[in-house]
């Protein structure tokens, strides 16, 4: 990636399934004032796609994500760049994982390192039963199972971050 490339906004799609299961779709939006991404040849293109999903299977790995307090690992399945402008490519990953619910109360949980935030983002968790609590950096609103997240830029996000639901 050229150290121009900067990112701008992050979108993610989180959906739990009542299995245990979780599909995430995150999108990462970047101004590439010198369209280098719109540059690569076919070839670098795939190339800078094995590194990206490299990179992001490395910062899950130094997650601690944990479902009712088992660690569970996340993959990350699929990635892509696309472009909606020359300036404006986003890169796309698919990521899932998969842990173990009970009947009754159920709890999700994210531990990683302390940051403050370079750029906004937004992510929308669905999950299979009413939201009962949450501890999370950012505007949280909730309506039933389902949980929005508006990070803005300078907030400190990090450390240890959990929603509790019902199954």
């Amino acid at each position: 990636m050229s150290e121009r490339v900067r990112p701008v906004y992050a979108r993610g799609f989180f959906s739990f399934s009542a299995d245990g299961r979780v599909n995430q779709l995150v999108v990462f939006y970047y101004y590439d004032p010198d369209a280098y991404y719109v540059g690569l040849s076919k070839e670098e293109l795939s190339e800078e796609i094995n590194v990206l999903k490299k990179n992001m299977q490395r910062f899950l790995d130094d997650e601690k994500i944990m479902i009712n307090g088992k660690r569970v690992r996340a993959w990350v399945r699929h990635a892509r760049i696309g472009f909606v402008s020359i300036n404006y490519p986003f890169i796309e990953y698919v990521i899932d994982f998969k842990g173990n619910l009970v009947r009754g109360e159920n709890v999700y949980e994210n531990e990683y390192e302390n940051e403050i935030t370079e750029y906004p983002y937004e992510a929308i968790w669905v999950f299979p039963g009413p939201i009962t609590s949450y501890r999370l950096a950012g505007k949280v609103r909730v309506l039933e199972n389902l949980l929005e997240l508006e990070v803005l830029p300078g907030t400190e996000t990090g450390g240890l971050e959990w929603i509790r639901f019902k199954l």
